[in-house]
């Protein structure tokens, strides 16, 4: 699980630094790559991000913004404790 955690900090300071906007598609070979860690991780910490309601998902097409990540990071990996 904290490995998770980790990975899912990652990839919202990936989203940050993208400037991503409520919407935007997170495919997960994408982020495996950029993140350079295999695609297992990725969709553990998507989950994760999807329980905390960053993000959606929707059926047979994946992950996607469902709301502005624009709060400091700290404030994110607080409310994963």
């Amino acid at each position: 699980m904290e490995h998770d955690k980790s990975i899912a900090t990652r990839i919202v300071e990936l989203i940050q630094a993208d400037g991503m906007h409520v919407g935007a598609h997170l495919p997960a070979q994408m982020l495996a790559d950029r993140l350079r860690v295999s695609r297992t991780p990725v969709n553990e910490a998507l989950a994760l991000l999807q329980d905390k309601g960053v993000l959606a998902r929707e059926r047979n097409r994946g992950f996607f913004l469902a709301q502005p990540v624009d709060v400091p990071l700290p404030t994110w990996r607080r409310s994963w404790a």
